[in-house]
């Protein structure tokens, strides 16, 4: 299943660096293995979905949000932090 959020200027950002992550609205239909596209006004990054911590279940994030842990498809470039080398 493939899933939209829209983020801000500076979370899109981050996205498209190093960031990994994103907090959203807690929807039981997400899940491991389904496609994220985030989108900032024309722009967007697409990710694969490899963990989703649900609100009830989790200490950290509230029972109307969830935590999507976020893998960067190979096309991707971005520096590690602290880094200047890019990786693939």
């Amino acid at each position: 299943m493939t899933h939209i959020f829209q983020v801000t200027p500076e979370e899109f950002k981050q996205l498209s660096e190093y960031q990994r992550h994103i907090t959203v609205k807690d929807d039981a239909n997400i899940a491991t293995g389904d496609t994220a596209i985030i989108q900032c006004d024309r722009d967007q990054v697409t990710f694969t979905i490899q963990s989703v911590e649900h609100g009830p279940q989790s200490k950290v994030i509230n029972s109307h949000y969830c935590l999507l842990g976020l893998y960067a498809p190979a096309s991707m470039a971005a520096p590690l932090p602290g880094s200047d080398t890019l990786h693939y």
